[in-house]
């Protein structure tokens, strides 16, 4: 949700979510035109063949932006296609678009009325998607009336706008540090039962990239891509700070209510640290993430940060040929440690091109497939995503999860979601705080100390800006975005 309204600095998670943020809305191709998405199409079979002899079949269009759930999404569609879908004479047809260009491929199809039926929102922002009309409100839509009921929750300019409703709060996103255990045992970085040891603070995690790096054999210590733009800041740098610095995504004092960007130096530090030690996997700049993890699935990188997704694409899209494992996030003093950043995720969101179309009974009906609890269950126990709700996991049975999964939960009992006490922005045409690093800090024309004090100027001036802009009603809820009482302390 890159756009001029950021909510804290700029992450969105989308979450997740996986699809690198961009800003589309600006390219004149047409979706036909486009050469970057990658479909799978589950075509619905003639009535004949199907034995479905009662009417015409009505497609429900399905994008996925989401790399790593790329084998489940294609084994429920073609259940749904089977059996539910069959029976009522629906079908899916659904399209995996690559995470890296997900954004400007739904921002041309939206543009250009050919947009799918049911999508990731977080490509173009809820906000966007409302305003210009491109998804209905889940209230709006027949037939959702108990699934809303079953998962509740709000929250604006995630899954709310304007007080509509437009996605479901559905999972929990968790992050944490992977690291090969294969290549700590054989750099001798183990405990006193011989097994691999990972950092437990940051100067550990330095040192330890330095020690695992062997150039001739094309091992390094860390895996940064540089090339996923703004979301590496995001994953890397910003949610790993607030468990060093206590501040929500290292930049936001929620005590106060004032940005603080000083709380990034750490992890910022530590990166360009790394880089002059030659402990960074090669070609940082153009690294992107999915290329960072099948890297580290081939066993030529040491660490990297992660969230839970990728226990499904070191499991099947990328499956990893070493053995590797999760941990916290390093901090700066144990002694002093926060409770690790945590967000929630949302379901994808329904177009209005569709329900204008008269095709409401046919999506509702696979928006409720989607997220029945019998899918929230599926795709926990997958290793797909730690569910919002506690009754879910209740019925939720680990003990075939795939490897990892249980040390992805295990982050889960130390992570908090504070990001609903952020304030929103307007930077009035300035970078944020990831391109600023990526233009400026990164190719080291500027300090991380003066990028950190530019930033907490610049964002605090934004918010200030917003305010100004917003209805009274809006500016009272910006206000009151604070939370002096709050200790978020292991």
């Amino acid at each position: 949700m890159k756009k001029n309204l950021l909510l804290l600095a700029g992450i969105v998670l989308a979450a997740g979510m996986l699809g690198a943020c961009g800003s589309g809305g600006q390219t004149v191709e047409t979706a036909e035109e486009s050469s970057t998405v990658v479909q799978e199409e589950n075509s619905a079979a003639s009535s004949a063949e199907d034995g479905t002899d009662a009417g015409e079949v009505t497609t429900v269009t399905y994008w996925n932006a989401d790399s790593g759930q790329k084998a489940f999404v294609e084994e429920i569609v073609e259940e749904f296609n089977s059996t539910v879908g069959k029976e009522n004479n629906v079908q899916i047809e659904l399209t995996h678009v690559e995470s890296s260009n997900a954004s400007q491929e739904l921002a041309v199809a939206l543009q250009n009325g050919v947009g799918p039926d049911i999508f990731k929102i977080s490509d173009i922002g809820i906000d966007q998607g409302a305003e210009k009309g491109y998804i209905i409100p889940l209230t709006e839509v027949a037939g959702l009336e108990e699934l809303i009921e079953k998962n509740p929750g709000s929250t604006a300019g995630y899954n709310t706008w304007q007080d509509k409703l437009y996605a479901l709060q559905i999972s929990k996103t968790v992050i944490g540090l992977a690291y090969n255990k294969d290549m700590f045992v054989e750099a001798d970085i183990v405990d006193e039962n011989g097994e691999a040891k990972p950092p437990a603070t940051i100067s550990e995690m330095v040192e330890d990239a330095k020690i695992l790096t062997n150039a001739s054999e094309q091992k390094f210590g860390f895996g940064f891509p540089l090339g996923w733009s703004g979301a590496v800041v995001d994953y890397y740098i910003a949610g790993p700070s607030q468990s060093v610095s206590g501040l929500i995504q290292g930049n936001y004092d929620y005590k106060t209510g004032l940005f603080d960007f000083s709380g990034l130096k750490a992890y910022a530090e530590a990166y360009l640290q790394m880089k002059e030690d030659g402990s960074l996997y090669p070609g940082a700049e153009s690294l992107d993430n999915d290329s960072a993890r099948a890297r580290f699935a081939e066993g030529n990188i040491g660490m990297m940060m992660t969230a839970q997704w990728d226990c499904s694409v070191w499991n099947d899209q990328f499956p990893a040929k070493c053995d590797w494992g999760v941990a916290a996030i390093p901090v700066e003093n144990e002694d002093t440690a926060y409770q690790q950043w945590a967000d929630i995720g949302f379901s994808y969101v329904i177009g209005s091109k569709g329900i204008e179309e008269g095709r409401e009974d046919a999506i509702a009906l696979v928006f409720n497939y989607l997220y029945s609890d019998e899918m929230m269950v599926r795709r926990a126990e997958s290793g797909i995503y730690i569910p919002v709700r506690a009754d879910i996991v209740d019925q939720c049975d680990f003990s075939a999860s795939p490897k990892g999964w249980n040390e992805y939960n295990e982050m889960a009992k130390i992570s908090i979601d504070v990001s609903y006490l952020g304030k929103k922005i307007d930077l009035d045409g300035l970078d944020n705080y990831t391109t600023e690093f990526i233009n400026n800090v990164w190719p080291e024309n500027e300090s991380v100390d003066e990028w950190a004090a530019k930033m907490t100027e610049r964002y605090n001036s934004g918010a200030e800006l917003y305010i100004e802009n917003a209805s009274e009603d809006v500016a009272g809820i910006m206000n009151a975005r604070k939370d002096p009482n709050l200790d978020i302390r292991r």
